[in-house]
């Protein structure tokens, strides 16, 4: 029975979440957004219900390197946001009021590149006998979660975009601009208002998760050495203030409002009016 639960926490823990909810679920996330750009024959629904078991497989692996893609975005540092994926705290190393104590320390550990490895292997080190095993499953835990929500923060804000810009492309047909059609977009977008309310709202809460769970990853690696004796006084205790949700909110709003333009300019480019 105890291989079992060992299995099972296995499966859970570094297969469910890490490759399924943080790198397959993402990833199909945004191959769903971009389908309509391949022009198949079928809508992408019912082409899923013909594929076979060596289809899926390809698809899953497709699904899986393009969460490296979304992952590696999401570290980029955007206009008005900055990053929305992090390895490690401090999230904002210029938010840090160098005044206080620990965001003096925050910032003369972040000038180390290397202080977030060195914490790690440090960890490892500590907990690498067989009966340490339950601190390296707590410290994973929060791990998957941190990439799963970050992950699929990313994801879903792409694929959103994306649906965005198709929907100013394409809605109205080849209909040329004018007031009515741009009076009738108008009262499409208020009544999408709610489901953007709560597209908006899902993003805000999963990288608020995401940064939730990055700082008790890091937590329970520091609490866990100290426990052993380990010098953790260059690594603070004190909490670096989180980015803005209220800015990154408007930066979603403000990519979604990119999105329309760009549509509306498309249809420009590609005469449609």
């Amino acid at each position: 029975m105890e291989a079992v639960g060992q299995l099972v926490d296995a499966l859970y823990t570094r297969l469910v979440l890490r490759d399924f909810f943080g790198r397959v679920l993402p990833g199909i996330v945004v191959l769903w957004a971009f389908a309509p750009f391949l022009e198949l024959s079928y809508p992408a629904a019912t082409l899923l219900g013909t594929l076979n078991l060596g289809q899926w497989l390809l698809l899953i692996a497709a699904a899986w390197v393009t969460a490296f893609v979304v992952q590696r975005l999401g570290e980029l540092r955007f206009p008005i946001v900055g990053r929305i994926v992090f390895y490690s705290p401090p999230f904002n190393v210029k938010e840090l009021a160098t005044a206080e104590p620990d965001d003096a320390a925050w910032g003369t550990l972040a000038a180390n590149p290397l202080w977030w490895y060195q914490l790690v292997i440090a960890f490892r080190t500590a907990t690498a006998h067989a009966e340490e095993a339950e601190h390296r499953l707590q410290l994973e835990r929060a791990v998957v979660i941190k990439e799963a929500c970050g992950n699929n923060c990313v994801a879903l804000g792409l694929a959103t975009t994306v649906a965005v810009f198709l929907h100013a492309l394409g809605s109205k047909g080849a209909a040329p601009i004018s007031a009515a059609l741009i009076g009738e977009w108008v009262s499409d977008a208020l009544q999408h208002a709610p489901i953007a309310i709560a597209v908006l709202g899902t993003l805000v809460l999963l990288r608020r998760l995401h940064l939730e769970h990055v700082w008790r990853q890091y937590v329970y690696a520091r609490s866990v050495l100290e426990a052993r004796n380990v010098d953790v006084t260059r690594y603070p205790a004190g909490r670096p203030p989180y980015p803005s949700w209220r800015r990154f909110a408007g930066a979603v709003l403000v990519f979604w409002l990119a999105a329309v333009v760009a549509g509306l300019v498309w249809r420009v480019v590609v005469g449609l009016i």
